[in-house]
């Protein structure tokens, strides 16, 4: 069972979290014109007693579809978005009121290093499994120059 909590701290960007690490795709894409929600989420799965924290930024495409983009926070003690999957898409679903069908979840590994070695993940949820696949840089931004 999950927990829902209120967000715990909303960022006016384009203030960066020193725990956040790479900031280039987040600061790129707000250059796009879409409506977005920017924020620290708080979550806690009964499986794991320690509260987890995630970056979570929502592109709204319309009053009902979105993309939403979430990365890990250097200092979350609890579970990391790879493997809290299932149960943050579904509590962040429930929290937006967002349709499952008519979201594209995203998730995003920055480097320290460089730009370019920086991850990005679409993920979709079916029949209570985990879909991942790789996406491009290039891909992301597309996709909410496009909308």
């Amino acid at each position: 069972m999950m927990k829902s909590e209120p967000l715990t701290k909303r960022i006016n960007y384009p203030q960066k979290l020193g725990v956040f690490g790479s900031f280039f795709l987040m600061e790129h894409l707000s250059l796009f014109k879409l409506p977005f929600e920017e924020l620290i989420f708080t979550w806690q799965t009964k499986e794991v007693s320690v509260k987890s924290r995630c970056y979570l930024r929502i592109y709204w495409l319309s009053f009902d579809r979105a993309v939403v983009i979430v990365s890990d926070l250097s200092d979350n003690l609890g579970l990391p978005i790879i493997y809290g999957g299932k149960e943050l898409i579904t509590l962040v679903c429930c929290h937006f009121k967002l349709t499952l069908g008519k979201i594209m979840w995203l998730e995003y590994f920055p480097t320290q290093n460089s730009q370019k070695l920086d991850l990005y993940y679409g993920v979709q949820l079916f029949s209570n499994k985990i879909i991942r696949y790789q996406l491009t840089k290039e891909y992301v931004e597309r996709l909410l120059s496009t909308h």
